[in-house]
């Protein structure tokens, strides 16, 4: 009998007599599912998927200690009626995704992120859009990016579908060519277990493209069936973006269909996890369509990379008020001020422009932080590879994008809340009172050695004119309304940052 810890992968494999190419369509035209039933009587029905060749595969996570008896059901005879049983261990000490269950849900009061069994989850993630993929993040540069990451206490890693260069999608191929190419998925496994064993999720943002390379509905759903049955019993999760309701999607009504194919997704998931999306910036023309979406379990809101302030206080507040059936929904942010990306007439986000917004969000009410780097959502290969450089500023190597000091001031954010309650966490909106000495950040600070240089023009750029909106110090009110007030200094010094 095969045994394994309480919510880690268990995996079946199973032949046919046939082997099948992709003309043929397997991953269609076979089907195939386990029933797991546990002693206590709990039932969990697990698709299978095709893995090329001859080769048919269920990955089963238990959800609870003792024996676990399956029968599968398949279109195949040579696999119908296969049974077996499946002895789960008591969860393992070490990774928190197997210890407490990397299924992460909404809390019952829709405030934070919890692991399975209800443990707080600190959502802290970075921004690797080109993985899976051996162009862009082979594993002589993922390795490092996620062995970092781990030391600094990120949790999560956000990643896009993307392999190789811009255009080259997931959903874009498959479209274009029909085949589902289980090589392509064969490397995403291996790029998603170094992920996984490091202790941080995944959270997977397929839906890129434009109207003109967008599959149809029909294709999403032999994209999203075939992801499920691949990944449903390893600890990922979805949010269908970026921008799901940019001006161009809600023209197209690419909008509603990522809320359609995300609760699509939503309603295939054997456990159940939470599920995001990720919106337009709150200050260009996003529709919070999401806000009010059944299928979204976590809101997140996108103060984008346009300018250094950030998001309104007005807009945190709205969305810590809302309420969708009587009940609130956990934010998170996303995309924000990523370190190192430069804008009309600003210098680059620097640290500190990081340390003031994620402050600020969490402070809000916003109960997960998201950190990017230029040079690492796409991992910058050498000085020539300039494809981004017009759009986002030019960015360093991937290998000095990784050291920037804008990840260790997230490190030492969530070691601070760490050491509170924060899952408790009461905004209060009108606690902070504007200061002179205490500004939002100056777009005239300068640019730090690790940053490349950069032209500037000496057009001076005013502050916005509803300064409040941006107000520091933040309070907000922990355990038992003991307040927690944050004075985020700007740094003079470029070696000796202050918190």
């Amino acid at each position: 009998m095969q045994e394994i810890p309480v919510w880690q992968s268990a995996e079946l494999c199973y032949h046919s007599v046939k082997s099948y190419d992709t003309e043929e369509k397997p991953w269609k035209t076979v089907q195939i599912t386990a029933e797991f039933c546990s002693e206590s009587g709990t039932k969990l029905v697990i698709p299978g998927f095709w893995d090329g060749g001859n080769v048919f595969k269920v990955r089963f996570a238990p959800t609870e200690k003792g024996e676990w008896k399956y029968v599968v059901k398949s279109s195949l005879p040579e696999l119908e009626g296969e049974q077996g049983a499946i002895c789960a261990l008591p969860p393992e000490e070490g990774n928190t995704l197997y210890t407490h269950g990397g299924f992460l849900k909404a809390s019952e009061n829709g405030r934070y992120i919890t692991y399975t069994d209800g443990t707080p989850f600190f959502y802290l993630s970075d921004t690797l859009w080109f993985i899976p993929g051996t162009v862009k993040m082979p594993p002589e540069v993922l390795g490092p990016c996620i062995e970092k990451r781990k030391q600094q206490g990120f949790t999560a890693i956000v990643i896009g579908y993307i392999e190789g260069s811009p255009g080259k999608q997931i959903q874009e191929y498959y479209h274009k060519t029909g085949d589902i190419d289980p090589a392509f998925w064969k490397v995403a496994d291996d790029c998603f277990r170094t992920i996984l064993e490091s202790g941080m999720t995944i959270v997977a943002q397929p839906m890129w493209a434009d109207a003109e390379t967008w599959p149809t509905d029909a294709e999403w759903e032999d994209l999203l069936d075939y992801m499920t049955a691949r990944y449903c019993a390893w600890p990922i999760h979805y949010g269908m973006g970026p921008e799901f309701d940019s001006k161009p999607k809600q023209e197209s009504g690419l909008d509603e269909r990522s809320l359609k194919m995300l609760a699509y997704l939503r309603k295939q998931d054997p456990y159940h996890r939470a599920y995001t999306t990720q919106p337009n910036p709150w200050n260009l023309d996003t529709t919070r369509k999401d806000w009010a979406c059944p299928a979204v379990d976590v809101v997140a809101l996108e103060g984008g990379h346009e300018d250094p302030w950030g998001i309104h206080t007005s807009y945190y507040k709205q969305a810590w008020e809302h309420e969708r059936g009587g009940r609130h929904t956990p934010l998170i942010i996303l995309e924000t001020v990523w370190e190192g990306i430069m804008r009309h007439q600003f210098p680059p986000h620097s640290a500190y422009t990081i340390r003031y917004n994620m402050y600020r969000a969490f402070l809000s009410g916003c109960m997960g932080m998201s950190y990017g780097a230029n040079g690492l959502w796409y991992p910058r290969s050498t000085e020539d590879d300039d494809v981004y450089d017009r759009d986002w500023g030019v960015s360093p190597v991937w290998d000095v994008a990784l050291q920037f000091p804008g990840a260790d001031s997230m490190t030492v954010l969530k070691n601070l809340f760490s050491s509170l309650k924060w899952w408790d966490i009461c905004p209060l909106f009108d606690g902070g009172v504007p200061s002179p000495d205490i500004e939002p950040p100056y777009p005239v600070e300068e640019t730090p050695e690790i940053m490349p240089q950069v032209t500037r023009t000496n057009q001076v750029i005013p502050f916005p004119s509803d300064k409040d909106n941006y107000r520091i110090p933040s309070v907000a009110a922990f355990e038992q309304g003991r307040k927690l007030v944050i004075y985020i200094p700007q740094c003079k010094s470029k070696t000796s940052p202050v918190f």
